[in-house]
């Protein structure tokens, strides 16, 4: 990604982030943002001591997910 075309501000960083992930949710058959947040919350406390993660580490979790999913689909789909 060029430099010119990261946000500025922190501000600007989390709307940009927040796109993403609402496309990435939108862009999903059969997702259910929700049961995703339930298993992850489910996956940490068990491997975290009963923790559970902040919010905003859910938002990132669920972007990644999102994001490497659609990467995978798409490069196996130019087979």
């Amino acid at each position: 990604m060029p430099a010119s075309s990261y946000p500025s501000s922190h501000a600007e960083a989390i709307k940009h982030s927040y796109k993403l992930l609402t496309e990435a949710r939108r862009a999903k058959t059969n997702y259910s943002s929700q049961e995703t947040r339930a298993k992850l919350i489910q996956s940490v406390g068990a491997q975290c001591n009963g923790r559970t993660p902040y919010e905003w580490q859910l938002d990132a979790s669920l972007l990644c997910l999102c994001y490497f999913t659609k990467s995978v689909y798409l490069s196996s789909s130019r087979l």
